[in-house]
């Protein structure tokens, strides 16, 4: 979880507890999160208490919601479709859908300008 979370959540550092977890990121740099936090995360008709890392950085994501979370609440999370689809008790399914405002893009089109020419067909 970002730093700046803790506000929209309506937390406050002292809400977080310090712990001795190395993180690495993408390039393999280690580091130490802020701390950690326990929050419940709400998905459709679905709570649940989750634990997250507080980090000092400013990813393009709010929250990372790990295999624990999703095989223990039993969402499908679908990247493409930018959603979480839930099977509940009552034989129903829910649909929960992204916010959509952070997956902006500059282009609506793809033509074939948008592709290598040297690229072999598959």
């Amino acid at each position: 979880m970002p730093h700046f979370m803790l506000k929209k959540l309506g937390l406050f550092d002292t809400d977080f507890h310090s712990h001795n977890v190395v993180l690495a990121n993408y390039e393999g740099k280690t580091g130490h999160s802020l701390g950690v936090v326990q929050v419940e995360v709400c998905d459709g008709s679905t709570v649940r208490k989750t634990l997250f890392m507080v980090i000092a950085a400013r990813p393009n994501y709010n929250l990372l919601l790990g295999k624990e979370w999703i095989h223990g609440v039993g969402v499908v999370p679908s990247t493409m479709h930018q959603r979480l689809i839930l099977s509940r008790e009552d034989g129903l399914v829910e649909n929960v859908e992204a916010d959509q405002s952070t997956y902006m893009s500059d282009t609506n089109t793809v033509t074939l300008q948008n592709f290598d020419k040297n690229l072999a067909a598959i």
